[in-house]
């Protein structure tokens, strides 16, 4: 499902495990270029009715981030607060985090 090297993986893994924030940069469907799809996947795109002019060509960051929930409540709560987390709640697979910036505090002083 996830297109990346074990390499990748298993330091993302290490990362999750330790509750430290992972990121692993990918290479695929919008950062491919025309002229590198296979001819399978020429005539896949062709099937699906994708045009082979909107896959992007030039080059950027896209990847997939990996958050444990500890990690999320540790340092997103600076700036937010967390109102609901449903681990797996996209296709078993994608968690879905519900936040609202928190208020400024604002301290008045006598003068």
């Amino acid at each position: 499902m996830l297109n990346m090297d074990k390499f990748r993986f298993q330091k993302a893994q290490e990362d999750f495990s330790a509750n430290r924030h992972a990121f692993v940069l990918q290479q695929g469907h919008l950062t491919t270029s025309v002229q590198n799809l296979s001819p399978f996947e020429k005539i896949r795109n062709w099937f699906q009715g994708s045009s082979l002019e909107k896959i992007i060509d030039v080059p950027f960051e896209y990847g997939i981030s990996f958050l444990s929930e500890v990690y999320l409540r540790k340092h997103w709560s600076k700036w937010f607060e967390v109102v609901g987390y449903h681990h797996g709640g996209i296709h078993d697979f994608q968690d879905i985090v519900v936040l609202t910036p928190k208020k400024p505090t604002t301290e008045c002083g006598a003068g």
